[in-house]
């Protein structure tokens, strides 16, 4: 088996290799977006259900085209040794091995689901912002941070989920209700204990922004119980 494998969601028939043109499509041409929240026990889950992960990521996304990851992962994993993030090295084997036509993709807006190997592909490597590290912050040893990537075209809107959120708190001052939803729809790869608290975009420029989602939820919500 190599890195990864592929499975495209609806019925689309398979188009033969040389049909496909992806040139033009780069990394840039998506957003690598991701829930975020804890758990206990091992970060890393995975699971093979990519009709469950369509109706986790499609009210994150809208009608977009869409790729989903099989896993979830501490943000330490994220990284590998050569500096690629998880949604770079997604998209480079994809393309590498035109194993989806991301012109396809984004045009009919469908998803494409990828099933990961297991996690000695992606170690732990600590970053040189140490804040989830236990040392720093015991805490994170029974409040385990995980995210789940997936990368979106990147259409010039706002996030589906950013207007969702915007909504609930438009409406009945809060976004509870779609949070919740969320949470319930992740527990065929997240069983409870664990807990969704929002979602972002990945700038690899900035990898604290990431890890300040984490830390701010601690001081202000955990270290206060």
């Amino acid at each position: 088996m190599g890195l990864f494998d592929f499975k495209k969601k609806k019925t689309l028939d398979e188009k033969p290799i040389e049909t496909i043109k992806t040139n033009s499509i780069s990394i840039n041409s998506f957003r690598k977006e991701f829930i975020w929240g804890f758990t206990q026990g091992n970060p890393m889950r995975q699971s093979t259900n990519k009709d469950d992960y369509y109706k986790l990521i499609r009210p994150l996304t809208g009608e977009n085209g869409t790729i989903t990851i099989g896993a979830s992962f501490h943000p330490y994993q994220i990284i590998d040794k050569t500096g690629n993030d998880i949604w770079e090295t997604l998209f480079n084997v994809i393309k590498a091995n035109n194993f989806c036509d991301f012109n396809d993709l984004i045009e009919k807006k469908y998803f494409f689901h990828m099933n990961t190997p297991g996690p000695q592909a992606f170690p732990v490597i600590t970053w040189q912002d140490e804040r989830l590290l236990y040392d720093n912050n015991p805490e994170f040893s029974k409040y385990v941070p995980f995210l789940i990537p997936y990368l979106t075209f990147e259409n010039g809107e706002s996030p589906e989920w950013l207007l969702k959120l915007k909504s609930g708190i438009n409406s009945v001052g809060n976004a509870h209700g779609f949070v919740d939803s969320i949470n319930q729809a992740s527990r065929f790869l997240m069983p409870e204990p664990t807990f969704i608290i929002g979602f972002g975009v990945f700038d690899k420029n900035n990898r604290s922004s990431l890890i300040d989602h984490y830390v701010n939820f601690l001081e202000k919500n955990i270290k206060k119980q």
